[in-house]
């Protein structure tokens, strides 16, 4: 179990950058794929409030919702 947490920790420090860098320039498509990925692995080590915020972001941004 520790093994995977540090890797949901490592990789989803490396999603949130790019979600960062995504938001700034406004790539919805980016996004979308970020936010998938993110709910995908938050839902799996059981972040069930993160996978739900995450989904979110993906289904705001296939909307093209930028708000």
């Amino acid at each position: 179990m520790q093994e995977l947490a540090r890797l949901y920790v490592n990789d989803a420090d490396l999603q949130l950058r790019a979600l960062d860098d995504a938001l700034a320039n406004r790539e919805l498509d980016r996004l979308k794929r970020i936010g998938h990925t993110l709910c995908g692995s938050s839902a799996s080590v059981g972040a069930t409030v993160a996978a739900d915020i995450f989904r979110d972001l993906e289904v705001a941004a296939a909307a093209g919702d930028t708000d």
